[in-house]
């Protein structure tokens, strides 16, 4: 597969300590340069044009789904073929006694809004990126 970057949402993020370019591709075949079918950018556009083309609709947003966990505590466990044990603790799982630990310092997600979140509830960000870097 190939990505295409799409230079109309291209921009420079605000909140990072390393100056940091944020683009958004297209998947492609890299032989046919088609548009990849399963693509979820891809998906999307066509369910745009679907809601245009019907009139049910002209707008449609839609969100990433990016992962990379940074963990205060992971455990295991393999007793085969009777068990197997994994314990994850998130640093900022809003309603855990982890989370509630320590000061109040603010900007802590609330249930199910800590999925993606952006600085400066996402205190991780200037870690991850230099952890890629």
């Amino acid at each position: 597969m190939l990505i295409v970057p799409d230079p109309s949402t291209a921009t420079m993020d605000p909140f990072t300590a390393v100056p940091t370019l944020s683009v958004i591709g297209d998947v492609v075949d890299p032989i046919t340069k088609e548009e990849y079918s399963r693509d979820p950018r891809h998906i999307a556009k066509k369910a745009e044009q679907h809601l245009k083309s019907t009139g049910i609709g002209d707008v449609a947003y839609f969100g990433p789904e990016p992962e990379f966990f940074i963990l205060d505590d992971v455990r295991f466990d393999t007793e085969f073929p009777q068990r197997l044990l994994l314990r994850r603790t998130p640093p900022r799982a809003s309603g855990t006694p982890a989370a509630m630990r320590g000061p109040n310092l603010g900007y802590k997600p609330r249930h199910k809004e800590g999925y993606f979140p952006v600085p400066p509830i996402d205190s991780q960000q200037d870690i991850r990126q230099e952890m890629v870097m």
